[in-house]
């Protein structure tokens, strides 16, 4: 009886020991973005070099997240290979899964139910509504990860005064690429539309010119009219209009029509 419960005292012990320097987290992430690639291709191996007791949960919601869960729940038992698998993935994605230890019924099983676990992500992040990926939830803090230090300090802070080795003394971190930038194109422009050259000269030209260049040519028309009016076969009394110039002004506008009344075209 003694034997007994000595061993589930140290079943406890083992049990609240392991609570203690074993901290869960998780990470939602859109693998499609820049960003998320660049954290997982340099900063998280970083921070997984510093702290191997982390566990952590990953929740994808890009079309492959399904595949890449049910991967890294084979490898839930080491965070580093999980940590090699991703950075795999976000580098070039292929033979990954090549040199990995994995059960592939086991994979093949969780293939067939990737849908599940999409749904299940969407779920994490309609809950905490991320402005952007990926995000580290740590109980109610949600963390961004800018800059890989202060990522790897915050992640020690949850172990209390018991932090690990690695947050003691850490290496330099590494300084991920930003997302490459493309030159501003200038909006194409309109085609000018061509005026026509009597348009053109019309409105160069300074008002003394238009005086005396279009103006009489606005009078020879006015005469022209008058002039096949005259040659009419019907010889009644109408009335006409001529253009003549305003003894004030010599502009355009200022030229006048003045009526004239019961001509006699036999004249």
């Amino acid at each position: 009886m003694a034997a007994t419960n000595w061993f589930l005292g140290l079943i406890i012990v083992v049990g609240l020991i392991k609570l203690g320097t074993c901290k869960k987290i998780k990470i939602l992430s859109d693998f499609t973005t820049f960003e998320d690639k660049e954290f997982f291709k340099t900063t998280y191996p970083w921070i997984v070099k510093h702290l191997p007791e982390l566990r952590v949960n990953y929740y994808f919601i890009d079309q492959d997240g399904g595949k890449r869960m049910c991967v890294l729940e084979n490898l839930k038992h080491s965070i580093n290979l999980q940590a090699h698998y991703l950075s795999c993935e976000a580098s070039s994605g292929e033979n990954c899964l090549k040199d990995l230890p994995s059960d592939q019924r086991r994979l093949e099983k969780c293939y067939s139910k990737s849908d599940k676990k999409i749904k299940a992500a969407g779920i994490e992040f309609r809950k905490h509504g991320p402005n952007e990926t990926p995000l580290i939830v740590r109980g109610r803090v949600r963390q961004t990860v800018h800059d890989p230090t202060t990522v790897l300090l915050r992640l020690c802070d949850i172990f209390g005064r018991k932090q690990p080795q690695g947050c003691k003394q850490p290496s330099k971190a590494p300084v991920p690429a930003k997302r490459p930038t493309t030159p501003c194109t200038q909006p194409a422009t309109e085609p000018t539309r061509p005026e026509s050259q009597s348009t053109s000269q019309i409105f160069s030209k300074s008002e003394s010119e238009i005086s005396t260049q279009v103006l009489p040519l606005a009078s020879a028309k006015a005469e022209t009219h008058y002039s096949q009016l005259t040659n009419s076969e019907t010889q009644t009394s109408t009335q006409a209009f001529k253009l003549v110039p305003n003894e004030q002004s010599e502009t355009l506008s200022d030229y006048d029509y003045v009526e004239y009344d019961d001509i006699d075209y036999d004249d």
